[in-house]
C-alpha cells in the first residue's frame, strides 16, 4: 500500500504556493520542474499573472480547479494561513517543503486529518524515484541479471 508520499506524487494537478519569476529561488526551480514532467501546475502568488506562461493566481481559492497537492515554498506563517485556507476549500493534500513548515503547521495538519509530506524536496523525491526506475531497467536487460560481478 502505497504511503502519502507515493499517493500525491501520482496526482496531476499541483498548485505551488510561493511560486516565483526568479530563476534562482525554489518557487521557481519547483514550478518548473513539475510542469517540465508532465504536471499540471498552477502558481500562487499575488504578485505575478505567469511564469513562462504558466498561470499564477493570488491565492488558493482563485484557482480555477482544485489541486490534488499543494506545494509550499513560502515562510512558515505564510503557510499556516494558505493551509487554513486549503482546509475551507476542501484541499487533502499538503506538501510542506523544507523550510515552509513549523510546529505550528504540523500539529495544524495533523489535526486536520488531511494527507501531508513534512519537510521533503518534491524534487528530490521525484528524482529518487526516476534513478530506482533506471536502476530497475538495467537489472531487467542486464545479461547478469541485476548481479554484481564483483
Amino acid at each position: 500500500m502505497a504511503g502519502p508520499l507515493e499517493r500525491m506524487l501520482e496526482e496531476k494537478v499541483w498548485a505551488v504556493v510561493g511560486a516565483s519569476e526568479n530563476r534562482k529561488k525554489f518557487g521557481y526551480k519547483v514550478l518548473m520542474f513539475l510542469h517540465k514532467r508532465g504536471y499540471m501546475v498552477y502558481g500562487v502568488n499575488p504578485k505575478v499573472n505567469n511564469i513562462n506562461g504558466i498561470p499564477c493566481y493570488p491565492d488558493l481559492q482563485s484557482l480555477p480547479e482544485e489541486p490534488g497537492v499543494v506545494s509550499f515554498l513560502v515562510p512558515p506563517e505564510v503557510t499556516f494561513r494558505v493551509v487554513e485556507d486549503g482546509l475551507r476549500r476542501g484541499i487533502k493534500n499538503f506538501w510542506v517543503q523544507p523550510g515552509a513548515g513549523d510546529d505550528a503547521v504540523l500539529e495544524k495538519l495533523m489535526s486536520s486529518g488531511a494527507q501531508m509530506v513534512f519537510n521533503h524536496c518534491v524534487m528530490a523525491e521525484l528524482k529518487k524515484r526516476r534513478i530506482e526506475g533506471v536502476k530497475k531497467t538495467l537489472r531487467q536487460i542486464s545479461p547478469l541479471g541485476g548481479k554484481d560481478n564483483g
